[in-house]
């Protein structure tokens, strides 16, 4: 009988879940989320060609390291737009990117935190300046944390190598910095994304109510972002179809993937909190 329960609460879950993708216009939340990503996108970049001198970035690391979780498309224009706007640098250009790399990243932070709160059911926030700080404060943690992660993994091995004439470190730990380096950059998606999830609530909220979602959001979009590079390397060709736009509308499909499992896993934490309360007015 509690297997046939456990079941039957499964599937009341999973059609909760499909209905809260439509009633709460995922599709629609994420396209929008997806425009915010892009316009963010290239101005970080801009900001980070601009650490290609300071930190001598080595750009055959950053592209093994994104070949792991993009289609290769989506590695090929974030490469050729570094190497243009490293040849392109100019104080207006990094006026720009300063200026743009946090206007559209707090678009999208503010697209985030509504799409949250509407997962968890949460109505309009009653202290607007306190909710506008908190979204704030969440772009700049996603703006620092994204920059460290990057000069973190790619500067990693000269770090090690640096420290090696100062400390024994011998080249077999170093070489398993490559290895690390992939769960360390989880374990920095993980915090981010739990942030978001703590952030959009207006009190506090225990790590057990969120991590369901977190982890959703994490596991879903790098299994599906393996699969969309597999899909796209072997099976689509969309330059065959849009021509020279092709992979454009890769990176387009691609950070719209991402901002829908965003969305979904704060949607699957509503569910199991709408079924654990209903659990507990059957009991009482």
């Amino acid at each position: 009988m509690s297997a046939y329960l456990e079941k039957h609460r499964f599937l009341r879950g999973l059609s909760l879940l499909i209905r809260r993708y439509f009633d709460h216009h995922v599709a629609r939340d994420s396209a929008a989320l997806t425009y915010y990503l892009l316009f963010a996108l290239f101005p970080i970049l801009i900001f980070l060609s601009n650490l290609v001198g300071v930190i001598s970035f080595d750009m055959d690391s950053l592209i093994g390291m994104l070949s792991v979780i993009a289609p290769q498309e989506v590695v090929d224009v974030i490469v050729q737009y570094l190497y243009y706007v490293s040849a392109e640098s100019s104080t207006a250009l990094l006026g720009f990117s300063l200026v743009f790399s946090i206007f559209f990243p707090y678009r999208a932070a503010n697209a985030l935190f509504a799409s949250v709160r509407k997962a968890y059911n949460i109505g309009m926030p009653t202290h607007f300046v306190r909710y506008q700080c908190k979204v704030m404060l969440y772009t700049l943690l996603l703006i620092v944390t994204l920059v460290l992660s990057l000069v973190f993994s790619v500067v990693g091995k000269r770090l090690l190598r640096f420290l090696a004439r100062y400390i024994y470190l011998n080249e077999s730990s170093i070489h398993l910095w490559g290895t690390v380096r992939f769960f360390l950059l989880g374990v920095i998606g993980f915090f981010l994304i739990s942030m978001l999830h703590v952030l959009a609530h207006d009190d506090a909220r225990s790590l057990r109510a969120i991590w369901p979602g977190v982890l959703t959001s994490l596991m879903t979009w790098i299994g599906l972002s393996l699969l969309f590079s597999l899909y796209v390397e072997r099976a689509a060709n969309y330059s065959r179809i849009y021509g020279s736009i092709g992979t454009v509308i890769v990176l387009l499909l691609w950070l719209y993937l991402a901002a829908n499992m965003l969305i979904l896993g704060a949607e699957f934490s509503g569910v199991l909190l709408s079924l654990r309360n209903d659990k507990q007015e059957n009991q009482t």
